[in-house]
């Protein structure tokens, strides 16, 4: 909508949401290899949600300076992202919980609560938007995830 509302076409709208799929089709292989081999998968966890706080914040930030530059460099470091959070299936399984419980289990309860945070996630991030305004809606969201990957950082 936004780089719709700027006058970009269609058809370059389309190649930069390619950038994310792109991402996921050779970064993530090779990135996966790579933490696979990893014993500190938590890193690799916080840094992807890092760089997911950093890619809507590299928007709110810049959409004003240069509005394709700023939704492109944020779309990549959104696939850079989602090549990283993958870990967490493997991170979940190594816990002393998950040998008890049994991987399957475990990984089936994780699914459960990634799909609440799928549904509840668009719905918290629309209601910052109605009252907050998109633009504040858009900082409050990168705080929020950053402060949730803090906190990850310090419970666990």
């Amino acid at each position: 909508i936004f780089l719709r509302s700027i006058g970009t076409s269609q058809s370059n709208i389309g190649r930069i949401f390619m950038i994310y799929g792109i991402c996921l089709m050779y970064l993530a292989p090779l990135i996966s290899k790579y933490i696979g081999a990893s014993k500190n998968k938590k890193k690799y966890l916080v840094i992807g949600s890092v760089i997911g706080s950093l890619s809507i914040a590299n928007f709110y930030f810049f959409k004003d300076v240069s509005g394709v530059i700023a939704v492109t460099v944020s779309i990549f470091l959104l696939g850079i992202s989602a090549c990283l959070i993958p870990v967490r299936s493997a991170y979940v399984l190594d816990f002393d919980v998950t040998k008890q419980l049994g991987g399957g289990k475990a990984i089936g309860i994780l699914n459960a609560v990634l799909r609440l945070g799928q549904v509840s996630g668009p719905l918290l991030f629309g209601w910052l938007f109605l009252t907050m305004g998109s633009d504040m809606g858009i900082a409050a969201t990168s705080i929020v995830y950053l402060i949730f990957t803090l906190i990850f950082v310090l419970i666990r």
